[in-house]
């Protein structure tokens, strides 16, 4: 199947005409179908189309995981990201599985395999049962403050821990976010990609414009000025005022540098929050076009943020029970049932 990243029209064939101006469909990958077979695994569900990778719910034996394949001619970027993710873990980042069961993560990081006639360069994950940020925005343009707040926090905390290593994401938009509700409706996200994914030093080889959703670009990326900490913080801050506006960017433009000066977010939106004072404000900042009125770096943003907040509620980890564990228990208590049965039958009283 292929699908246009642009307006999201999509065949079951490879034959698919897009009106939009310069879109890449000639050049966009095949998008596996439920039922499909990639190695030992099988496609279960389609999440997600990246920039640089697509997302499905897959079946490896019997755990369901979360599988990423890298698109055509973006493979380094997916190997980067599973490397950085075999030293480092998150609360907001994906746990990274082997990509070879039996195996550890360290060891195989990431495969290569065949799908469907082509050789494919893939990452696995632990599975997590959330939504994209933007279908939950779609429905729900608007959410409730706090939803907002501590939502936005989790995705600071994470980009600080990226920056505090040396990396830069450059990246963020709602399409790159999956979220899960807890026990107690708490917001969790989860950061599916990991940006540019490379040192600082190394940006000038690695960075591509194609990564970078155009109506979510910082001025410095459309416009090649110096990039830094205070990149990041206009990407938290777009996204930040966008669910506080109930007003996304512009879809459907195919240029940084002509999408970057025209709907880069106002106060005069953010100031129609009269519930609200210091979000706003902040929100206001953090998406300004010069870098030197953003809070310099994302702790700086995180802090401010947080002092304006409750404090985001712990996860009562004791309820998440993963499906591997329920399954495990399940067969262990058939095999103690029928051991059971067979000791009443051939050992009667």
């Amino acid at each position: 199947m292929k699908e246009c990243g642009l307006c999201r029209r999509s065949r079951p064939d490879d034959n698919l005409w897009c009106q939009e101006k310069q879109c890449p469909m000639e050049d966009a990958p095949l998008r596996l179908r439920a039922g499909d077979r990639m190695g030992e695994m099988e496609i279960v569900q389609w999440i997600t189309t990246l920039p640089a990778a697509t997302l499905y719910k897959a079946r490896r034996g019997a755990a369901v995981v979360l599988l990423k394949v890298a698109h055509p001619g973006y493979e380094d970027k997916l190997k980067r990201e599973a490397l950085f993710l075999t030293g480092h873990t998150h609360p907001v980042l994906p746990q990274l599985l082997p990509a070879l069961s039996g195996a550890s993560p360290a060891e195989y990081p990431y495969g290569r395999t065949a799908a469907r006639g082509r050789i494919v360069t893939f990452a696995v994950f632990d599975y997590v049962e959330s939504q994209v940020l933007r279908e939950f925005l779609d429905r729900d343009p608007q959410p409730w403050y706090l939803t907002t707040g501590w939502l936005v926090a989790g995705l600071a905390d994470a980009l600080a821990f990226l920056n505090d290593r040396g990396l830069l994401h450059l990246c963020l938009s709602p399409e790159v976010v999956l979220v899960r509700f807890d026990q107690e409706n708490v917001p969790r996200p989860v950061l599916t990609d990991l940006g540019v994914a490379c040192p600082y030093e190394d940006l000038p080889r690695h960075w591509r414009p194609a990564f970078a959703l155009p109506a979510y670009a910082a001025p410095e990326v459309a416009h090649g000025g110096a990039v830094g900490p205070a990149t990041d913080v206009y990407g938290i801050g777009r996204l930040f005022a966008e669910m506080l506006t109930g007003q996304p960017p512009v879809r459907g433009v195919t240029s940084a540098a002509a999408e970057a000066p025209a709907v880069t977010p106002t106060a005069g939106l953010l100031a129609e929050r009269t519930d609200l004072v210091v979000l706003p404000q902040l929100a206001t900042r953090a998406a300004a076009a010069d870098p030197r009125r953003r809070p310099a770096n994302m702790p700086l943003f995180l802090q401010e943020l947080l002092a304006a907040l409750p404090p985001v509620p712990r996860e009562n980890r004791a309820r998440v029970v993963r499906a591997e564990a329920l399954w495990m228990l399940a067969v262990a208590a058939v095999l103690v049932g029928l051991l059971l049965l067979a000791a009443i039958i051939f050992n009667p009283a």
